[in-house]
């Protein structure tokens, strides 16, 4: 039987050994004597100051809206810059992005969805439920958790939610459960739970019956989107950042941590045994894929070990840990 406690604190060790400032940050506490040093090197590291200039790309970043918006599916979109930027634990203040957010906002449409370019050539403006609970949970973790897009959104999520917990995209608009024939998306509830954890008083019923959806499909091959055709999940592979349909290994254990208390143990055991048996000849985790735009960063390296990757399993699994002991 794995040992979560033993792994926590020796994969900890070797992030505070050796690890990436922005690694070490993400698990530290706020009281730690070095957390204020360790964020200010984070926040003026190049690295993270080549993030934020991307952010602010007229073809790639936030102001793309304005005339050709960034495409979901590739990497280096704001998308999954926001991702980076959220997990480091910065408030949009303290990165000095507020006025991309708020403009970020502006997209938000009458359905309380994000509006996303889909088709190069023919410039299709869609709805996607998944991008829109991922932009929420990025959103909240930057410290608009409060805004009323924020909760407008939420309250789309547990207002469509399908009656197996999960959720489905269909054409240019959500019909939540009157789909009663389409299966349902692991990729949309995956984000969801993601939006929906930052409110657990609210949204616990639909969070419960989320991750009952998850657990019954997390080992399924394939799953059916109407935008992307089959795909498959990737779990045997750890990246970062996630595929946009979100069915990394990594990414779906880092979720499912967030609610833990409604997921089954065993589960969490077989998930957390997968990941850890990942680790290179240091120990750190390693990983699966080669990302060009982030090659300044150790994840973005194919068989590469990296102490970003292992920071957020380090996370996930106190986070788990957490849980069992309340």
């Amino acid at each position: 039987m794995i040992h979560l406690e033993k792994i926590e604190k020796k994969l900890s060790h070797l992030i505070f050994q050796n690890g990436e400032p922005w690694a070490k940050l993400i698990l530290l506490s706020s009281a730690d004597d070095t957390a204020k040093s360790i964020k200010l090197q984070t926040r003026q590291h190049p690295n993270i100051r080549k993030i934020i200039h991307a952010l602010n790309d007229p073809e790639i970043g936030i102001p793309s809206l304005d005339e050709n918006p960034a495409d979901f599916r590739t990497t280096n979109s704001y998308f999954w810059l926001l991702r980076f930027l959220s997990d480091l634990g910065f408030t949009a203040q303290e990165l000095n992005i507020e006025p991309l957010l708020d403009r970020l906002l502006l997209n938000q449409t009458e359905t309380c969805q994000f509006q996303l370019r889909y088709n190069v050539q023919k410039q299709k403006s869609i709805e996607l439920t998944c991008m829109t609970a991922h932009l929420l949970d990025c959103l909240a973790n930057l410290g608009y958790g409060n805004s009323n897009a924020e909760l407008a959104g939420i309250e789309f999520l547990v207002a469509t939610q399908r009656k197996d917990g999960s959720w489905h995209c269909e054409q240019n608009y959500q019909q939540g459960e009157k789909l009663e024939a389409a299966p349902g998306c692991p990729a949309a509830t995956v984000y969801a739970i993601r939006a929906l954890a930052h409110f657990p008083h609210l949204t616990e019923h639909s969070l419960a019956r989320a991750v009952a959806f998850l657990e019954f499909y997390w080992q399924k091959p394939y799953f059916q989107c109407p935008w992307t055709g089959a795909s498959a999940l990737n779990l045997s592979k750890l990246r970062y950042p996630p595929h946009f349909s979100g069915l990394d290994l990594l990414n779906i254990f880092d979720t499912l941590s967030l609610v833990a208390n409604f997921v089954d143990r065993e589960m969490l055991l077989e998930m957390a045994e997968r990941i850890s048996t990942k680790s290179g000849a240091a120990g750190l985790l390693v990983c699966d894929k080669r990302i060009p735009f982030w090659r300044d960063f150790d994840f973005a390296h194919n068989k590469k070990e990296s102490s970003w990757l292992t920071a957020i399993f380090v996370r996930s699994l106190r986070r788990i840990l957490a849980s069992q002991k309340q």
